[in-house]
Formats: C-alpha cells, sequence, structure tokens
C-alpha cells in the first residue's frame, strides 16, 4: 500500500492524460479489463465474477519513465524545485502545479509537473543533486538517503531527455494497490 508515483514524459498533456488508465503505469502496457462474469444465473439476475483482471495492450506506447514510490508531485517536488532553482514557489509562476489532468476511480490520478522544475533537473550537475539531496533530507519531508540518491539522477536523466524532445514531464500517482 501507500503512494506509487511514477515520473515520465509526454509531449502533449492529453497523452499524458490518457496514462491514467494504465495499471502499471505510463512505462507499462498493463490494462485492466473487467473479470469474465459467472454464467450462473439466479432466480433474478447472474452472479457477477470476481473484480478485475490485468492484461497487456502492446498497442499502448510505453512512455519514457522513472517510478518513486512515495515522492508526491505537489509538495516535494516543490520543495526539490525550490533547492534547485534557489527561488521561492509563487502560484502565479506555475498556475498548472498540483492541477489534476485525469483522475480514475480507485485513486489513480495523472499531474503536470512544472517545466521549470524539468529545466532545472535537465541542467543539474551530480554535485547540485548530492547537495539538493542533503539540503531535503534536512527539511524532514523525505527521509531515506538512498532512496533519493537513486531517484534524484534518474529523474535529472529524464528531464534531460524530455527537454531534448520538447516534452513535458508528469507524475502518475496510484494510491494504495497499483491494480486500482
Amino acid at each position: 500500500m501507500g503512494m506509487h508515483c511514477v515520473y515520465f514524459a509526454a509531449s502533449t498533456d492529453e497523452e499524458a492524460a490518457a496514462t491514467v488508465h494504465r495499471a502499471g503505469g505510463p512505462g507499462s502496457q498493463d490494462v485492466l479489463v473487467p473479470a469474465p462474469r459467472e454464467q450462473r444465473r439466479t432466480w433474478f439476475r447472474r452472479q457477477p465474477g470476481p473484480g478485475s483482471a490485468v492484461a497487456v495492450d502492446e498497442s499502448l506506447p510505453v512512455f519514457d519513465s522513472v517510478p518513486a514510490r512515495g515522492l508526491e508531485p505537489a509538495l516535494q517536488m516543490g520543495s526539490l524545485e525550490e533547492l534547485l532553482t534557489e527561488r521561492p514557489l509563487l502560484p502565479e509562476d506555475e498556475p498548472r502545479r498540483g492541477e489534476v489532468l485525469a483522475e480514475r476511480d480507485g485513486g489513480r490520478l495523472v499531474v503536470p509537473v512544472t517545466d521549470r522544475l524539468r529545466d532545472a533537473l535537465a541542467s543539474s550537475t551530480g554535485d547540485q543533486l548530492e547537495e539538493v539531496a542533503d539540503a531535503w533530507l534536512r527539511t524532514g519531508e523525505f527521509d531515506d538517503a538512498e532512496v533519493l540518491g537513486s531517484v534524484l539522477p534518474s529523474l535529472a536523466e529524464l528531464a534531460r531527455r524530455a527537454q531534448e524532445h520538447g516534452h513535458h514531464l508528469y507524475c502518475w500517482m496510484s494510491l494504495g494497490d497499483n491494480r486500482s
């Protein structure tokens, strides 16, 4: 359980929003399909079978993505943005911060990451990321230095690739079970 976050690059909000229905996130082709209903009938109606099943839809594109369990896109990534840019977050600078592009029952969301954070990550060096990770740990928002040590460089690489292709960054989130 917990919050499962996957950061990914996409060319448009619409393309990113379409990933909300994926069972394994934007880096997966797994989708939920209704489980077959039992064929047994009662006097009043058919008895339903078990919930949903996961199937692979090979027609779906696989997005360039980085899993970052628990690293939520509004507050924590906002702190990262402040630390990397050395500027406070102002609502008028990024009106899309925290905007929900797509939502699915079961606690699944797709939200944009600011272009300012994408650009700051893309231009960051390894030394800067280490300094930011240390400062971020001191804020008390995040307490796993090992995760930060591996996730931040991966996010920076994702941001570089996104910037190179003119893409934006997004976060696919699932609260609880990924398959909800």
